[in-house]
């Protein structure tokens, strides 16, 4: 094979590598992340994933787009649950990536979802980010409100299972950071009425939805997706 060909070739298998669908990137229903998106329009959409029958707009709605940064988060959640070990001297058993069983949405399924880290009666869902000052703006003003409604819909689901959680984790790692000082743990007990009240929410979504009602859902001022979408048309 020429130089130039063998090169052209070797660049693609590693970019095939890299692009490979995972099972995420074929899931159709709608997510513990989705569930918490301020953006009705969003969240409307999620739905339609999987009843794609229902949505609302002439033009299809974009599929998922390739994301580095989204990629290198994934390689991340890999690499701490292939190394985590199943067993800690003072935690005990560390169950990883369980699959949670959260709520059957009439008229629509079983939506589930998956934790990363189940240990000690603590439920810890890794979040990767840019940079040290992201995390040092979660240290001061808090999580994102979706991420908040997700680790909460992770131990509702857990309870409803049967598992005793007593604390819940937003474990956040920078992504450019050079100190393990710099990851952070924020802890904080469950409360289910979050998760009923995401929970209430969706299902008056899917209503809507269900109903051909969509192009009445509101898009969050300070989304970004429908932003860019404002602006392409």
């Amino acid at each position: 094979m020429p130089d130039e060909a063998r090169r052209r070739a070797v660049s693609q298998a590693i970019r095939s590598t890299i692009n490979k669908p995972t099972a995420r990137d074929t899931q159709k229903s709608v997510g513990p992340s989705e569930i918490g998106d301020p953006c009705g329009r969003c969240l409307g959409q999620a739905l339609c994933r999987k009843y794609p029958e229902l949505w609302w707009e002439e033009e299809k709605p974009p599929g998922d787009h390739f994301s580095l940064k989204a990629w290198v988060g994934t390689a991340i959640h890999e690499k701490l649950d292939r190394d985590a070990p199943g067993y800690d001297p003072e935690l005990g058993q560390l169950s990883k990536e369980i699959e949670i069983p959260i709520w059957d949405l009439p008229g629509y399924g079983l939506i589930k979802g998956h934790t990363d880290l189940f240990v000690d009666r603590t439920v810890v869902d890794y979040k990767t980010k840019d940079g040290r000052d992201k995390i040092r703006e979660i240290a001061l003003n808090g999580p994102q409100s979706s991420e908040v409604v997700q680790i909460n819909l992770y131990g509702f689901g857990l309870m409803q299972s049967g598992h005793t959680v007593e604390d819940l984790c937003l474990f956040y790692i920078p992504r450019d950071s050079n100190r393990i000082e710099d990851t952070l743990g924020m802890f904080t007990r469950p409360l289910p009425v979050i998760a009923e009240r995401a929970l209430a929410r969706l299902a008056k979504v899917w209503d809507v939805v269900r109903d051909g009602r969509g192009a009445i859902l509101e898009s969050h001022p300070d989304c970004y997706s429908c932003n860019i979408r404002y602006y392409l048309k």
